[in-house]
């Protein structure tokens, strides 16, 4: 079942295949094989690393829920950090830490409120040594209904230490060091 017998993206490097009711890829070095589904008000997803013995799996009764359950999946994979904001706020970050130089750095983060629902707004990413570093990387995108976005940059950057910070509701967070390697 978790052969791979189609290629769904031929064209791209490390793309995603298919298997008998499985799509296989290779996940931070590591043969995974997942699938979801959904039925009215419902969302469900299950991802295994056959060989680690690790299942988990994302269930939800969010209609919508695509982005929430794309987030919960990152937040169970990659490095999370969540920054307590000065007015009570929560930025929940999760996505890769290590980007290489004239690559690409994709990075998930959920945005709540002082009561825990999700908030709404512009969400501003920099990447750079400082957050007014001339040569750094900005971009910024607004948090869909679950409070969640997902930031890319270019990593057009000197190798070496840089540091990620957002801005939400016009106050400047650190989030947290990565490195960018050459």
């Amino acid at each position: 079942m978790f052969a791979p017998r189609i290629s769904l993206y031929p064209d791209v490097v490390g793309s995603v295949e298919y298997g008998y009711g499985w799509f296989v890829l290779d996940h931070l070095g590591r043969r995974a094989v997942g699938h979801g589904g959904a039925i009215d008000g419902f969302r469900a997803w299950i991802f295994r690393y056959p060989d680690d013995r690790i299942t988990i799996i994302v269930l939800s009764n969010q209609e919508d829920g695509d982005y929430t359950m794309h987030f919960a999946w990152r937040f169970l994979i990659y490095e999370t950090m969540a920054i307590e904001t000065e007015d009570g706020a929560t930025i929940t970050y999760a996505g890769p830490l290590e980007a290489k130089v004239g690559g690409s750095l994709s990075a998930s983060f959920m945005i709540t409120d002082p009561s825990g629902q999700p908030a709404q707004g512009l969400l501003e990413g920099t990447l750079g040594k400082s957050p007014k570093d001339s040569a750094a990387v900005r971009t910024s995108a607004r948090l869909n209904t679950d409070g969640i976005v997902e930031l890319d940059w270019l990593t057009n950057l000197p190798a070496g230490t840089t540091r990620l910070y957002c801005k939400f509701d016009g106050v400047e967070y650190e989030v947290t060091r990565i490195t960018i390697s050459p």
